[in-house]
C-alpha cells in the first residue's frame, strides 16, 4: 500500500503542477463564476419582485434554482475534464517505454494501478473544491439547508472516481494520450445518456434496467437530495471494475 501511495503521491504531483492544470483551472473558474454569479442574480431578482416560481416536489428553491445548474455544469466539465488530466497515466509511460522498466521494479501491477488511480482522483478532488468555493459563498448571502448540496457533492465524488477509472483504463490501452481522452469522453458519455428517452421504451423491463445503469439517472438521485445505497454500491462497483481491466491491461504488458 505504501508504494501505491507514493506513486498516486508523484502522479498527483505530476498533474496539479503542470502549467495545462492551471490553464484548465483558471478557464473552469472563470465559466463557473459567470454561471453561478448570473443564477444567483436571477435568483435574488425574482425573489425581491415576489416572483419566485415554486417547483411541484421541490423544497429549497435556492437549490433547484443556483446550485443545480452550477452541478450540472460542473459534471459536464468533469466528463471532458478527468479523461484530459488521466490521459497521460499509462499512456505517456507507454509511449516513453518506462512502463517496463516500472514492471520490472518491485511493485506489483496492481499497487500501480492503485497509485496512478489515487493520483488521478485527487487531481479531480482539485476540482470540485474549486467548484464548491461557489456554492460555500452563498452561505455569507444567506441561510438555506445544505442538505441537498451536500448529497449532491457526494453524487459529483463518486462519478469522478467512475469518470477517473475510466480514463485510467483507456489510457492503459494506447500509447496516444490524444486517443485516450477521446475514448475516456466518449466512453463517459455514453454512461451518461444510457437513460436518455427512457419514456419512449415500450418494454417495462428495459426501462428498470436503463434506469440502473443510466448515470444521469443516479446522480439525479443525488441532486434531490437523497444517498440511495443501490447508486453508490452501483458506481462503485463499476468503478472498482474499470480500475480490474486497468489492472489487467498493465499486468498483461508486464509478458510482452
Amino acid at each position: 500500500m505504501k508504494l501505491a501511495l507514493a506513486i498516486g503521491r508523484k502522479e498527483f504531483l505530476g498533474i496539479v503542477k503542470t502549467p495545462m492544470f492551471f490553464s484548465l483551472m483558471s478557464v473552469c473558474s472563470l465559466m463557473w463564476s459567470y454561471n453561478f454569479i448570473r443564477s444567483l442574480l436571477l435568483f435574488a431578482g425574482r425573489s425581491m419582485n415576489n416572483m419566485t416560481e415554486a417547483v411541484s416536489g421541490y423544497e429549497y428553491n435556492i437549490h433547484y434554482a443556483v446550485f443545480a445548474g452550477h452541478l450540472d455544469f460542473v459534471n459536464f466539465i468533469l466528463v471532458v475534464l478527468i479523461p484530459a488530466l488521466t490521459m497521460k497515466l499509462v499512456a505517456e509511460e507507454k509511449k516513453k517505454e518506462t512502463l517496463g522498466l516500472l514492471l520490472t521494479s518491485p511493485v506489483t501491477s496492481a499497487e500501480i494501478t492503485v497509485g496512478k488511480f489515487i493520483g488521478g482522483y485527487f487531481s479531480g478532488l482539485v476540482v470540485l473544491l474549486i467548484s464548491l468555493m461557489f456554492p460555500g459563498l452563498a452561505l455569507f448571502l444567506g441561510d438555506f439547508p445544505i442538505g441537498p448540496l451536500a448529497s449532491s457533492y457526494i453524487g459529483l465524488l463518486l462519478v469522478t472516481g467512475l469518470y477517473t477509472a475510466v480514463g485510467l483504463f483507456f489510457s492503459s490501452l494506447t500509447e496516444s494520450p490524444i486517443v485516450a481522452v477521446i475514448l475516456g469522453v466518449c466512453a463517459n458519455i455514453v454512461f451518461w445518456n444510457l437513460g436518455k428517452e427512457l419514456q419512449q421504451m415500450s418494454s417495462e423491463w428495459m426501462v428498470k434496467v436503463f434506469e440502473q445503469i443510466s448515470l444521469g439517472v443516479h446522480f439525479t438521485h443525488f441532486l434531490k437530495g437523497g444517498v440511495a445505497l443501490s447508486s453508490i454500491v452501483y458506481l462503485l462497483s463499476l468503478t472498482a471494475l474499470f480500475v480490474y481491466f486497468a489492472e489487467r491491461v498493465i499486468e498483461s504488458s508486464r509478458w510482452r
